[in-house]
């Protein structure tokens, strides 16, 4: 796995670990501290292959314990899963300063924030990093259907309550299409106070209005989708439906 992860993750093994010099090394560890490397993201694992030439087990013993540790608050499932490349490198650098028992969420956030300080200035604050997240959730929200008066209001929430923050990106999408600008236009002025006296007369004309906004939208897309590229994918479909038929148990 740790082999596959090299490959996949494009890492330029260095002179003394290149041919099958890195297999024989990695054979002088024990499966336990292997069970590590292999959960490692590419920072990590090219900071392992750093660290680890030229030395034995022993010696990396504490290293490895304290990047696994490191590695569950920074990785998919950590609450500091949102850190940059450039913070997570400096993180490693650190670790020869870090005891066991200090390495905690609290403590790793702090020497990111160092990063930041280092790259940026020391004007760049901790609400600078959260406004810059915030930006970041309100243009992945955006892609994912959601309207704008949507995306303030979750945003507004995140603000008041960084730990809302991780959940802007686990959200789910909205809608396969993105909704036209004009039916945006046309719901926001349906449910305005000036509307809501009118809305049973003008309602027929609205939805008529709305769905025929829908056709030309969906329209468009298909006209953009050509007929050879909807055959494969309807082929593709169709593949995946028999493999599953073919490979699922009850």
């Amino acid at each position: 796995m740790i082999l596959d992860n090299i490959m996949v993750y494009n890492i330029d093994l260095p002179p003394d670990f290149q041919g099958n010099r890195l297999h024989e090394h990695l054979n002088k560890f024990d499966e336990k501290f292997l069970k590590i490397v292999a959960g490692f993201n590419k920072s990590f694992l090219e900071h392992f292959l750093i660290i680890s030439k030229g030395n034995v087990q022993d010696e990396l013993a504490e290293i490895l314990k304290k990047m696994e540790k490191i590695s569950s608050i920074i990785g998919p499932t950590g609450n500091l899963h949102y850190l940059s490349t450039n913070q997570i490198q400096f993180i490693l650098t650190k670790i020869g300063s870090l005891k066991l028992n200090e390495i905690k969420e609290s403590k790793i956030s702090k020497i990111a924030d160092e990063q930041l300080e280092k790259q940026f200035g020391p004007n760049y604050s901790a609400s600078t990093a959260m406004e810059s997240q915030l930006s970041s959730a309100a243009y992945y929200l955006s892609h994912l259907g959601y309207n704008q008066e949507e995306i303030k209001e979750k945003i507004d929430e995140a603000r008041q309550d960084s730990s809302k923050l991780d959940l802007l990106f686990n959200l789910a999408p909205k809608e396969i299409y993105n909704v036209p600008p004009e039916i945006s236009r046309v719901s926001i002025s349906a449910s305005s106070p000036q509307s809501i006296a009118s809305e049973q007369s003008n309602s027929t004309n609205t939805n008529h209005d709305i769905e025929n906004i829908i056709n030309h939208h969906i329209q468009s897309i298909e006209h953009d989708i050509s007929e050879e590229r909807a055959q494969k994918v309807n082929e593709t479909l169709q593949l995946i439906k028999a493999h599953v038929k073919d490979r699922m148990t009850e």
